[in-house]
């Protein structure tokens, strides 16, 4: 299984901005970097009458749709463990995946903003103030959280070896 990081924290408290700047400096060290976006609020990303959607009103389970540029994966409703895997398998050969969102997962995380919200499953990473936009993220604690997250992936990819 991939290692995976959560990125949690209220709407408007800068996961998304943190996520994008992780991928930036993880790929720049040579890591191969997948995300999941939980969404919490139940969003339909299938446009109603799209061929995508008119293929899953008529029965079909999954529909993608794909072109040069990307591809789109649209089925009913998925749990973290079901997503995980389809990213694996798209894309096998990535390092780890930072999920942003899905404060419910017992996935390990970094949490944004107040450190007295109720506290996630996982086990919290670090904690960080929240990001108010472009300049609220020095390229220390980029670093820093950086090395967390190869180090915590690293723990993760030792534990699933078989010991003996």
């Amino acid at each position: 299984m991939i290692p995976v990081i959560g990125i949690i924290g209220y709407s408007g408290w800068g996961k998304t901005l943190l996520v994008e700047a992780l991928c930036a400096e993880l790929t720049r060290r040579g890591r191969r970097v997948g995300t999941l976006k939980h969404d919490g609020h139940g969003h339909s990303y299938d446009r109603a009458g799209s061929d995508t959607w008119r293929h899953r009103r008529g029965g079909a389970a999954a529909s993608v749709v794909f072109s040069g540029t990307g591809m789109a994966l649209f089925g009913n409703g998925a749990g973290m463990e079901t997503a995980l895997r389809c990213l694996e398998a798209c894309v096998p050969d990535l390092d780890l995946v930072i999920l942003e969102g899905f404060s419910q997962g017992a996935h390990p995380c970094i949490l944004i903003g107040d450190e007295k919200r109720p506290q996630p499953p996982g086990r919290v990473l670090t904690t960080l103030p929240a990001l108010t936009g472009e300049g609220s993220l020095s390229s220390e604690t980029l670093a820093r959280l950086a090395e967390l997250i190869e180090g915590e992936a690293a723990r993760q990819i030792a534990a699933t070896v078989p010991t003996g």
